[in-house]
Formats: C-alpha cells, sequence, structure tokens
C-alpha cells in the first residue's frame, strides 16, 4: 500500500496541487475504513442465521434440513420444521389447506414440487395477493435454494418441499 501511495504522490505532484493529494489519501482511507466496517457487520450478520432450518441437501426421497434427515414431505420457515405436508402438489392446493401456514405470517411461500415444476392454482395465487402474500412453485431442489437465499437475507418465508 505504501508504494502505491508514494507512486501515486510521485507522479500526482506533477499535474495536481498537494491539497489534492492529501484530500484523496484521506477519502481512500476513509472508504477503507468504510469496508473494513461493512465487513465487520456482514461477518456478525453471517454468523446470526438460524442454520439449523437450511436445506443442506435433497435427495428424491429425503432432505437434509440443517443436521438431520427428513424422509417426508415437510414445511418448514427460517425458525422451525412446521410439519409434515400431507396435501396435494401446489396446482391442487387450496387457500384452506395452507390455513395453518399464514398463522406463520409470511413473506413469501416458497413451493417445492418435486422433480418437476408445476403451476400453481390460480385461486390460491389470488386469495394469497389478497393477503399481500406472494407464492412461487419450482422444483423442490430450486425451491431449497431459493428458501437458504431468503433466510440468509434475514426474510421469512415458509417452505412446502415435496420428495416423491
Amino acid at each position: 500500500m505504501i508504494v502505491i501511495i508514494v507512486f501515486h504522490v510521485r507522479f500526482s505532484l506533477m499535474n495536481r496541487s498537494l491539497s489534492n493529494i492529501i484530500y484523496e489519501l484521506l477519502i481512500n482511507k476513509y472508504q477503507c475504513n468504510l469496508l473494513e466496517k461493512l465487513l465487520k457487520i456482514t461477518m456478525q450478520f453471517s454468523k446470526e442465521n438460524n442454520l439449523s432450518t437450511s436445506v443442506r441437501s435433497v435427495k428424491r426421497d429425503k432432505l437434509l434440513i440443517g443436521s438431520d434427515y427428513i424422509n417426508y414431505s415437510c414445511v418448514l420457515n427460517s425458525e422451525k420444521i412446521l410439519g409434515e405436508w400431507k396435501g396435494e402438489n401446489v396446482d391442487k392446493t387450496s387457500i384452506s389447506d395452507i390455513s395453518f401456514i399464514l398463522e406463520e405470517q409470511p413473506d413469501v411461500i416458497i413451493f417445492g414440487t418435486g422433480e418437476k415444476s408445476v403451476t400453481p392454482n390460480r385461486n390460491l395465487v389470488f386469495d394469497l395477493a389478497k393477503k399481500n402474500i406472494g407464492i412461487e412453485a419450482m422444483t423442490t431442489i430450486a425451491a431449497s435454494k431459493t428458501y437458504n437465499i431468503l433466510i440468509s437475507e434475514g426474510r421469512d418465508p415458509v417452505a412446502i418441499l415435496l420428495i416423491e
């Protein structure tokens, strides 16, 4: 860093005043301090994430959630596994089927539909939109990745993950 500063000062003196050079050096130092503070905040945020409900692996017949293998389709949020999903796939699901999920007040519902993507029931999408809750349906692998990203951002999703 010192070599760069000396090089910068030496060649910058030809075209700029000393006050401009000092100003640039102070700005660079301020930016480094700001970057260091942001890095500390990011590291602290990463430590605070709840990894006990992150989806670590998806297989055809089981899920690895945190450190536990689950061999059934399940519903989970960032705090806990809410239970087993005994309902239909998203194309046959109604608002009454997910009433227990609505009690959790999620930002969005991520529906993992198994190995093939299935389009959500139109009435379900509209009923959830009236409650300001989004729903996204995708394969279970994609849903798991999306869910992990959302919980890492501090969002409050609920995931329904179907396995075969």
